[in-house]
């Protein structure tokens, strides 16, 4: 591209070297509008973050540059910067986002399209209502729930005391929103968390607390024997969970009972057959027995 123009030298007669200049002419080379990198997709983000995409072009006279986003022109806005640059960028990405993004490269000569370059936008995994701590009584079933939230697919993988469960046995449910343990034994008794996790990444709950309660029942012996004026002493035991309340009734005189210790103890003043009824209670249920006392 420039100006050009003739220069002739010549001879007239005895005049040597003459030189007359022809009148200038423009000539314009036009580059039609090219792509020379195109702009690269397959972006994943998760929502709140940033993405950019970049295209480098040649041409003459210099190409403009127009972005769209599912074949709609882009513009700049407050998220939205360099829709008519070799660079956009999106800004605070929520998942409407997600879809395909082309340049329209365009000179006074041609105008050519960019590949598609796509962007995915996900809500990360959080957790809406986490796992409650249950409590259960022996050989009954245990189950936790989870409500998730965050882009779909999501993923679900239970665990105890920070080891994943799986599928079997008494276990069902080890990677849904619903786990069960079937068959409760006091073994099962501990804390249990659950890891939600999707494209954007993962989440674990707090932890929730299981519980096996044990039936309370008496282990003492159902029989004893003392003698009048002699020193007695027995002790009511009972097992089952934590805390367990004892009691006994229909005591001879001269025996009394600690509640705390289980023990009744004393010297008899009268003798004979005596029935003793020993309670006991925990936060399951409640268990007696006759002591028979002679």
């Amino acid at each position: 591209t420039g100006y050009y123009f003739a220069r002739v030298t010549y001879n007239s007669g005895t005049t040597i070297g003459l030189i007359t200049v022809s009148l200038a002419v423009t000539l314009t080379v036009a580059d039609q509008a090219r792509i020379t990198a195109q702009p690269q997709g397959g972006l994943i983000r998760t929502a709140g973050t940033s993405a950019s995409f970049s295209v480098s072009a040649m041409g003459f006279p210099p190409p403009g540059y127009q972005w769209r986003f599912n074949g709609m022109n882009l513009v700049d806005n407050d998220r939205v910067s360099g829709a008519n640059g070799t660079n956009l960028t999106l800004s605070a990405l929520v998942t409407a986002d997600t879809g395909s993004y082309d340049v329209v490269v365009t000179n006074a000569y041609s105008s050519v399209t960019s590949q598609v370059a796509t962007l995915s936008v996900y809500l990360p995994a959080g957790i809406s209502v986490p796992p409650q701590s249950t409590a259960v009584i022996v050989g009954s079933n245990a189950t936790f729930t989870v409500t998730a939230s965050g882009s779909e697919p999501l993923s679900y993988r239970w665990q105890r005391s920070g080891t994943n469960l799986s599928d079997g046995g008494r276990i069902s449910g080890a990677t849904n929103a619903l786990l069960t343990i079937a068959a409760t034994r006091t073994s099962d008794a501990s804390g249990y968390t659950v890891v939600i996790s999707n494209t954007a990444g993962s989440v674990t709950s707090s932890v929730a607390t299981l519980t096996v309660l044990s039936p309370v029942r008496i282990t003492s012996a159902p029989n004893a024997s003392g003698k009048q004026g002699v020193f007695f002493s027995f002790t009511a035991t009972a097992a089952g969970t934590l805390p367990i309340a004892l009691g006994a009734a229909g005591l001879p005189a001269g025996l009394s009972f600690d509640p705390a210790t289980g023990v009744i103890a004393g010297t008899p003043i009268v003798s004979g057959t005596f029935l003793i009824l020993i309670g006991a209670t925990n936060l399951v249920n409640s268990d007696s027995q006759v002591l028979t006392l002679t």
